[in-house]
C-alpha cells in the first residue's frame, strides 16, 4: 500500500512540475514576438519615433506581466482541479480498492478506545461495531504487517461517502503541499486541518499521521484531534 501510495504522489509531483515547465515555455514563446517587435523597431525608427517608443515600454512591459499572469492562472487551474479531484477521491468510496482481506490478521489488531479493548474477528464483524458513528478517539494497533491499514482502506470502502481515509503520502492533494518553508510537522498539521476543514463527514480514517514527526509536532496534533474528536469519531493508525 505505501508503494502505491508513494508512486501516486511521485505522479501528482511530476505533473505538477510539467505544468510549471509548461507555464514557463508557454511565456517565453508568447513574449518573443513582443521582444522581437521591440528590437526591430529599435533598429528601424527615427529619434520622434524613437522617443515615443520609449514612453509606451512601461505598457508594453505592463501587458507581458498580464499575460504571464494569465498563463500562470491558466495553469493552476490544472494543479488546483487536480488537488480538488484527489480530496474528491479522498471522501467519496471508489468502485474497487486495492486491498485483500487476506492482508488483515485480526488476532494481532487491537482496538482502543480510551482504556477499553476491542478486538474483531472478521470485517464484517468490524462494520457492524457502533462506535464508528460516536464521536470520539480510536486507536488501532498492531504488529508490523498486521494489515492495520488494509482495515482502514476496508472501513472506507463500506462507509462510503460517510468517511474520509488519510493517507500522510497524498501531499499533492493539498493547497500547500510545495511550500518550502514549512516544516514536515507544520505541512502535517495544515493537511489535517484542511482535511478537516472540507471533508463533510463524521469519520475520519487517518493513517499514520505521527509518522516522521518529532514530540513537539506530535503533541499539536494530537491536541488539534482531541479537539475535533469532541464532534466527530476518528479512527487512527499510529506509527508510534
Amino acid at each position: 500500500m505505501q508503494d502505491m501510495t508513494e508512486q501516486a504522489s511521485d505522479a501528482g509531483v511530476k505533473k505538477l512540475r510539467v505544468f510549471c515547465m509548461a507555464s514557463g515555455l508557454a511565456m517565453m514563446v508568447s513574449s518573443a514576438p513582443v521582444f522581437g517587435l521591440l528590437i526591430w523597431l529599435l533598429l528601424s525608427c527615427s529619434g520622434g519615433e524613437m522617443a515615443a517608443l520609449v514612453l509606451t515600454i512601461p505598457r508594453q512591459i505592463n501587458t507581458l506581466q498580464y499575460l504571464n499572469s494569465l498563463i500562470s492562472c491558466a495553469m493552476n487551474w490544472n494543479g488546483i482541479r487536480a488537488r480538488i479531484h484527489g480530496i474528491d477521491q479522498a471522501v467519496l468510496a471508489p468502485g474497487k480498492l486495492p486491498f485483500c482481506l487476506e492482508y488483515i490478521r485480526f488476532s494481532e489488531i487491537v482496538l482502543y478506545e480510551g482504556r477499553r479493548e476491542k478486538r474483531f474477528n472478521s470485517l464484517k464483524e468490524a462494520f457492524q461495531w457502533e462506535k464508528w458513528e460516536v464521536p470520539g478517539r480510536i486507536t488501532v494497533r498492531g504488529a508490523n504487517g498486521a494489515g492495520k491499514s488494509t482495515l482502514l482502506m476496508g472501513l472506507k470502502a463500506h462507509f462510503g461517502n460517510r468517511a474520509c481515509y488519510f493517507s500522510p503520502y497524498a501531499e499533492e492533494f493539498f493547497k500547500d503541499s510545495l511550500k518550502e518553508s514549512c516544516s514536515t510537522g507544520q505541512e502535517a498539521l495544515s493537511h489535517l486541518r484542511e482535511t478537516f476543514a472540507y471533508a463533510p463527514v463524521k469519520l475520519f480514517l487517518l493513517d499514520e499521521w505521527d509518522a516522521n514527526l518529532d514530540q513537539k509536532n506530535m503533541e499539536n496534533m494530537d491536541r488539534f484531534l482531541e479537539e475535533k474528536a469532541k464532534s466527530c469519531c476518528i479512527v487512527e493508525v499510529r506509527h508510534r
